[in-house]
């Protein structure tokens, strides 16, 4: 029956053949609620004498097909977009290749002189077809809407209105038919005409085959000559649709195409179409279920690349139930790799990582036996066996050194030897090639080139890693490294095309896209900055975003990427780099910011793909809103107790600080800790994840003391509501004035104390006249109460003024009264020595006294001396004395006294010692000593009452004593005494400073002698 039905179908195709002899026109339908790719190429080569091609230059275009019927007019419709669009010239080096979706990373809009430049819009808008199903002739329906948002990109991109009503117009008469036609040459394949030109049967040989539903047409010119040289389709006779068409012209030239040294005036130019996927149009998810035999965790972790650029992955979690087993469903727009991590372990070295290659739409399901890796797993459900491949591949050459994190490359840390990963360099071709009849066409190249793309950013780690072991301070532990066979990596990395074996949606291929920027930039880099050198030591980073010069890293990515892979490698920086500062005052912040909008607003200029452009924009756009210090997230997020909270709910009557943390456990202790010191303000803790319940259930493990919000990362991430990602304060006032941002908990807490000051309420008019006119009352009153004040002070410091010259000139000539009185002694002295017949002595006596004369001068002058001084003159004056008559006199110091630091009035102790030796010793027959001692003494000195400490002076000697002395000499009239006592209460009353004197007659107490003790405050 099914071989009848076969035959059937190949008759009546060719009966439709004949019946549309008339317009030669094969007519192929779409199915409604299917997805079509079709893949359109152009290449122009020449063939020379080794028939090896050399080609020119390569076109290619991509289609998506969706027919769909719209209630309520059940009308179909052909939903069409342009995936793809690029141009390449592989032969050439360096490359020549453009991808018009992210066209070249420069200003200046350099291909709008060219007619194509229509070429790069393509791939912006959508396009809808209303078709009839007998002649499928096809007819833009949204025109209008087309070119209005051509008119709003170009104005975009900055083109003044006459250029872009100009490439609107060209859009329009370019750009659209060259869409039609594609589109058309799917459904209408001409029998007997070539670009409207006939062909002659008799110059062709025809060949026709018919199977499994497959019908296939192929004409070759019998003679090569230039025109139409051949000409294939094939049609699927059931589902009616085009599954490829190919043609082969030969051209000449009158200036020929120069190529391996010479001239070649033939060239053939080969254009295709092909049916690359169809499938029912898919829903935006995916459902991905598992058994495990031996878990050693029951948690499941899904990592998803969800975002345009960067390698983040979305994670989401489910727990495996009491049979071991778990389903998880969640959102998929682009086919991809899915990784899949078994438990929570940091340990790079011990996790279980599992990939998985699905599609919008996929159910996937798998059971794993066995304890340890390499499992024993089966998959099946949607490309199982592409799923399949992944995990042979890597269990076959022992690859499982990758973590979820693909920011960083893990194989440094796992135990991934060098001969498992050269083995796969060298042998993965042909592995790969055992799967390949088993796997669709698009999802076999999508695996191989992640898989293929996975092992070069290995290479590129091996080759990193060398040059980090020629570091002068020492290489990181790399027992392998002479085994690795680094020309041989070299060479790989160096003939490897990325943009020619790049998937927009695949990890490794961003993966690799970074680590080849971030390797070219060590190779080009001969000088590093020292901040460089001093984080030479970490993980290997995939990419240069981790380094310091902007400008340097966009140029040095730019000559190694191409296409998306450039846009999403320089996106990512970018905002590495913009979610760096958080505050945004300081003047090199702002030059660096405004550094990085330029380069943000070139790109959004730049870009032809909407997906991407709108999620440059959302980002710019949230970091725009917290430029107002009044915004505040209205995002939804959940408390400990599953209910809904939002920012706003904590203002009224406390200043908060929100903490944005992906991890966890991050400082949970210590941010409970400030909670509870400070109760006066909000401790919240914000974070974030897919599973609500794992997030309740550890809370409340954890008995928090700060409030702990949740946010799903179903819809959002941080990142597209917070100005940072991760680990950032955010401070508000009680108001919900936003007061600050920090880098750290106590630079915000302190915010948030600062802000609980009193703030005053705007006064309105009336109170703020009242206020102006008390306020300029109590003006006036201060300034004539200072003025009084200030008339006063001047009086009163006058007056302080003449009563502290008139006691200096009372010094001064109390002074001036003591050194005559010195002198007349000093010549008492001498003229006793000359009655006494003492000639030589007198001698002695005069020479000293001049010396000591002198010094008693240049005292004299002065109000204070230094202690040494007074100490020395009167050494000198006893020395004197001891020529007169003999007698023995000592001077002592306590340790601790600074003696020439230490400052006493002039004249201060000469007029005591002289006493002792002629009124005391001088009257004594025999022994006799004098005993000066200076000691620190602590008493009250200062005239407030405060206990100081000071210097006392001891002048002690063993003479008759004061009594026997004043019987004596009844014409003395002890003038020296008295002049000193009137010097030390001036200096009192003048400095406030406490001096005393005290002369005590050792007579009384049973021995002879006086002591005299001076008390001088000490300077500190």
């Amino acid at each position: 029956m099914k071989r009848e039905t076969f035959i059937f179908s190949i008759i009546f195709f060719l009966l439709n053949i004949n019946l549309q002899a008339q317009n030669e026109k094969i007519v192929l339908h779409p199915e409604s609620g299917k997805e079509y790719i079709y893949e359109f190429t152009e290449s122009r080569y020449i063939l020379p004498e080794n028939h090896k091609r050399f080609t020119d230059y390569f076109k290619k275009k991509s289609l998506k097909i969706k027919c769909v019927t719209i209630q309520p007019e059940n009308k179909e419709y052909l939903m069409v977009s342009v995936i793809e669009n690029m141009a390449d010239k592989p032969e050439f080096k360096p490359v020549w290749f453009k991808d018009y979706r992210f066209p070249a990373f420069k200003d200046g809009f350099y291909d709008n002189r060219y007619d194509n430049f229509w070429e790069e819009l393509l791939p912006w808008t959508d396009y809808q077809y209303t078709f009839d199903r007998e002649t499928m002739e096809l007819k833009l329906q949204n025109r209008v809407e087309v070119l209005s948002e051509i008119s709003r990109l170009l104005e975009r991109k900055g083109f003044e209105k006459k250029a872009v009503e100009r490439h609107t117009s060209d859009f329009n008469t370019g750009g659209i038919p060259q869409i039609t036609r594609l589109l058309q040459s799917v459904y209408q394949v001409s029998k007997r005409q070539h670009n409207g030109e006939s062909i002659e049967p008799s110059k062709f040989e025809e060949h026709i085959t018919a199977a499994d539903s497959l019908f296939s047409l192929k004409q070759t010119r019998k003679k090569e000559e230039p025109g139409l040289h051949s000409r294939h389709f094939s049609c699927d006779t059931g589902k009616k649709i085009l599954k490829e068409y190919n043609t082969t012209e030969i051209d000449s030239a009158k200036y020929g195409l120069w190529a391996l040294g010479k001239s070649y005036h033939r060239f053939y130019i080969e254009k295709s179409i092909k049916l690359k996927s169809v499938k029912n149009i898919p829903e935006n998810r995916l459902v991905i279920s598992g058994k495990i035999e031996n878990p050693k965790n029951k948690k499941v972790i899904v990592g998803i690349l969800r975002d345009p650029f960067g390698t983040s992955l979305y994670l989401e979690t489910a727990f495996l139930d009491e049979n071991n087993t778990f389903q998880l469903e969640t959102e998929l727009k682009h086919s991809g790799l899915v990784y899949i991590q078994f438990g929570q372990d940091n340990r790079v070295e011990e996790a279980t990582i599992l990939g998985f290659y699905a599609e919008p739409g996929n159910r996937i399901h798998f059971n794993v036996t066995g304890d340890t890796l390499p499992w024993d797993i089966k998959i099946s459900g949607d490309n199982s066996h592409a799923s399949t491949l992944i995990y042979d591949f890597c269990r076959e050459y022992k690859l499982f050194g990758q973590g979820l994190n693909f920011n960083c490359f893990y194989w440094y840390l796992s135990k991934t030897k060098y001969a498992d990963f050269y083995s796969a360099l060298k042998n993965s071709g042909s592995f790969f090639e055992k799967y390949k009849n088993r796997i669709p066409e698009t999802v076999y190249n999508f695996v191989t080139t992640e898989l293929k793309n996975f092992l070069l950013s290995g290479a590129v780690h091996y080759l990193t890693m060398k040059e980090r072991m020629n570091l002068p301070m020492g290489r990181p532990h790399f027992p392998e490294h002479d085994e690795v066979d680094y020309k041989y990596l070299e060479s790989l990395v160096n003939e490897f095309s990325l943009h020619r074996n790049y998937n927009d949606y695949g990890i490794h291929s961003r993966q690799l896209a970074s680590n080849l920027s971030s390797y070219q930039f060590h190779k080009v880099n001969n000088i590093n900055n020292i901040n460089a050198i001093l984080h030479s030591g970490t993980l290997v980073r995939t990419g240069v975003r981790y380094l310091e010069d902007l400008p340097q890293k966009t140029e040095i990515t730019k000559t190694v990427l191409a296409g998306h892979a450039l846009y999403s490698q320089l996106a990512e920086i970018l905002l590495q780099e913009k979610m760096k500062a958080l505050d945004t005052s300081s003047k090199d912040q702002r030059i660096i910011q405004d550094e990085i909008t330029r380069y943000f607003d070139l790109m959004l200029r730049l870009v032809n793909n909407r997906e991407f452009a709108g999620a440059i924009e959302v980002l710019l756009e949230n970091h725009i809103k917290w430029q107002n210090e009044n915004y505040v997230p209205e995002t939804q997020f959940f408390n400990t107790k599953g209910q809904s909270v939002y920012f706003a709910d904590f203002f009224g009557e406390k200043p908060t600080v929100f903490y944005i943390n992906q991890t966890w456990d991050r400082e949970r202790y210590f941010w409970d800790d400030l909670a509870k010191e400070n109760p006066e303000i909000n401790f919240v803790l914000v974070m974030q994840g897919s599973n609500l319940e794992e997030w309740q259930d550890y809370i409340k493990r954890a008995e928090p003391v700060a409030h702990q919000l949740f946010m799903t990362n179903r819809r959002q991430q941080f990142r597209d509501i917070f100005k940072k990602d991760n680990y950032h304060f955010i401070a508000y006032d009680k108001d919900g004035m936003r007061i600050g941002f920090g880098e750290n908990p106590i630079d915000a807490m302190n915010l948030a104390k600062h802000s609980l000051m009193t703030k005053k309420e705007n006064p309105d008019k009336s109170q703020l006249i009242t206020i102006i006119i008390i306020l300029g009352s109590l003006l006036f009153i201060s300034f004539l109460v200072f003025v009084l004040w200030r008339w006063r002070i001047r009086q009163r410091f006058r007056k302080e003024q003449q009563q502290r010259r008139l006691r200096e000139l009372e010094l001064t000539a109390i002074r001036t009264q003591m050194n005559p009185h010195f002198l007349f002694n000093c010549l008492n002295s001498v003229q006793n020595l000359v009655q006494q017949n003492k000639g030589r002595e007198a001698h002695l006596y005069l020479a000293d006294f001049a010396g000591l004369i002198r010094k008693v001068l240049q005292n004299s002058e002065k109000e204070e001396v230094s202690l040494a001084e007074e100490l020395e003159t009167v050494k000198q004056y006893l020395n004197l004395e001891k020529l007169r008559f003999d007698f023995d006199f000592q001077i002592k110091m306590n340790e601790g006294i600074d003696p020439h630091n230490t400052l006493v009035p002039s004249m201060l102790l000469q007029p005591f010692a002289e006493n002792a030796v002629i009124h005391g010793l001088h009257n004594k027959p025999d022994n006799r000593k004098l005993r000066i001692e200076v000691v620190r003494r602590s008493e009250q000195f200062s005239v407030n009452s405060e206990q100081k400490e000071g210097i006392a002076i001891i002048i002690e000697d063993n003479g008759i004593g004061q009594e026997a002395a004043q019987k004596l000499a009844t014409s003395k009239n002890g003038k020296s005494s008295k002049l000193i006592q009137e010097r030390l209460e001036i200096l009192q009353q003048k400095q406030g400073e406490k001096y005393r004197l005290q002369i005590t007659d050792l007579s009384k107490n049973g021995v002879t002698g006086t002591r005299v003790e001076i008390l001088v405050p000490e300077e500190r």
